[in-house]
């Protein structure tokens, strides 16, 4: 591994490496309905953050049908900033499993404040039904933070971040949950 101007470990020939042996994966990505339902061959499921997933993945049955597999078979869910409004999908057609969690996830109030400035924020004001924060406490989810913050929280198999800031403690604590390793 290189060392980079800045001092710091030099990534980029790994990142490239990773993402060319995987670019067929990448550029066809499986649908939810696609997977398999008993979720063989998976290690766990990993539901990206930011704006995207507040427009209609907490709608899709399928994924949450494969959400209550994973929290039955107990595999690593992974999410952080607005991706916990994913949970949600857990709930149609069935229990939602996660009454009682905590987590870590943008809370509505910081979506509300910078809807409001003149930074062009988007997704800029948001309707209440896709507040995330306020709809997973309806579903019985306790949310551990208030700021827009680089906390990370476990609770059981659900691995959670706050925010983009959240990102490399997110990703330590989401490979030592894949990879089985206790932190020391």
């Amino acid at each position: 591994m290189a060392i980079g101007s800045n001092g710091f470990p030099s990534y980029e020939s790994l990142l490239r490496e990773t993402a060319a042996k995987h670019q067929q994966e990448m550029s066809h990505p499986k649908r939810s309905a696609d997977i398999p339902k008993d979720l063989s061959g998976y290690a766990g499921i990993l539901m990206p953050g930011g704006h995207g997933p507040l427009v209609d993945a907490h709608l899709d049955a399928d994924l949450g049908a494969l959400l209550r597999q994973a929290h039955a078979m107990e595999l690593p869910i992974m999410t952080l900033c607005h991706g916990p409004t994913v949970l949600r999908s857990a709930a149609l057609g069935g229990e939602f499993p996660f009454k009682g969690y905590k987590t870590k996830m943008f809370p509505d109030a910081v979506d509300v404040y910078l809807a409001g400035e003149d930074l062009g924020y988007l997704p800029g004001f948001l309707k209440p039904e896709d507040h995330a924060e306020s709809k997973l406490v309806e579903l019985g989810m306790e949310i551990m933070n208030t700021e827009f913050d680089d906390s990370v929280y476990q609770d059981r198999e659900l691995i959670t971040g706050a925010s983009n800031l959240a990102a490399q403690k997110f990703s330590e604590l989401a490979l030592r949950a894949l990879l089985g390793v206790d932190k020391d």
